[in-house]
């Protein structure tokens, strides 16, 4: 009895999981790449937005495991193996974790910027980060 990476569920279940995943996951994918073609085409490529596209890199990435994983699992669960499913679980958790990341630097950044300084650069961010 090969259970990879998934807990049974009613098969009828296990589709619409799958289907609402990739479709959930396709939108992520559009959104992402309508803000790394909005950065490359009109970005000064300077202050928050490269920290945004930062962002939107990991966000695109995570969507894209999602969608081979889950690809896999509805139309060739035959392939999704125990390696198959530990690869893409780590590429899964390195993306995921990227995002949370990218989250929380914004976050300082728009504080900083608020309640410390006037006009910040990312160069001087990176240079306070260190402090962290």
């Amino acid at each position: 009895q090969d259970m990879a990476c998934h807990e049974p569920l009613d098969p009828d279940m296990a589709r619409l999981v799958y289907q609402t995943t990739i479709a959930a996951s396709t939108l992520s994918c559009m959104g992402s790449s309508f803000m790394i073609i909005n950065f490359l085409v009109f970005s000064k490529k300077r202050g928050i937005s490269r920290l945004v596209i930062y962002l939107a890199l990991g966000d695109y990435f995570w969507a894209v495991s999602e969608l081979v994983t889950f690809g896999l699992l509805l139309y060739n669960p035959d392939m999704f193996t125990w390696p198959v499913c530990v690869v893409m679980r780590v590429i899964f958790q390195f993306f995921a974790s990227s995002t949370i990341f990218w989250t929380c630097c914004i976050a300082i950044f728009m504080f900083m910027n608020i309640f410390f300084y006037q006009k910040m650069t990312v160069e001087v961010f990176d240079k306070a980060m260190i402090v962290f």
